[in-house]
């Protein structure tokens, strides 16, 4: 059994899943991570999630992301973060959901605009109008987002890391034991 976290950039996939894959002694994997050492072994060449997907382009990069999903497919007692386009993709949301329960991580949308506009806008943003394209991509993410059979978990200013690490461990306990 696995749990995937999937969500926007910024919303605390690597950083919940590193917690929570600690505390039930489980195996971490982030697909990111997955997709570079992917280019790196076909291109001979090491490079950033980042600079990969404005090297090749979005058909190209949501390929590699496929691949880093099919790779997965005999994996067990993991949690894995997702990057946030791979759920983008329904034949990656089906073979996720088979792996085990999947949880969007829910942040709100300032929160999120801050934490992914404050380092420098992601390839996908268009640097030349970032909020408009930030809000462009969060509007059109939402309607997949919210359609996904998923658990949700609301991550806000008043819930403790403890809080959101404790529901994430009743989601991976609940899907253990065959509960929905």
């Amino acid at each position: 059994m696995n749990i995937t976290l999937f969500g926007y950039q910024g919303c605390g996939k690597t950083y919940f899943g590193k917690k929570l894959a600690e505390r039930l002694s489980l195996n971490f994997v982030d697909t990111d991570r997955l997709v570079e050492s992917l280019f790196e072994t076909a291109t001979g060449h090491a490079h950033s999630i980042r600079d990969i997907f404005q090297m090749v382009g979005e058909a190209a990069f949501r390929a590699l992301e496929k691949d880093a999903v099919q790779s997965l497919q005999n994996l067990t007692h993991s949690v894995i973060a997702v990057g946030g386009g791979i759920v983008l993709i329904q034949d990656n949301v089906h073979a996720l959901q088979e792996l085990g329960a999947t949880v969007f991580l829910d942040v709100e949308k300032e929160v999120l605009k801050n934490r992914m506009l404050q380092n420098g806008a992601p390839a996908f943003i268009d640097p030349t109008n970032p909020e408009v394209s930030f809000n462009r991509m969060y509007e059109f993410r939402r309607s997949i987002y919210d359609n996904i059979p998923a658990h949700r978990v609301r991550i806000d200013s008043e819930k403790k890391d403890e809080d959101v690490l404790g529901v994430l461990e009743e989601i991976y306990k609940g899907q253990k034991n065959g509960k929905q």
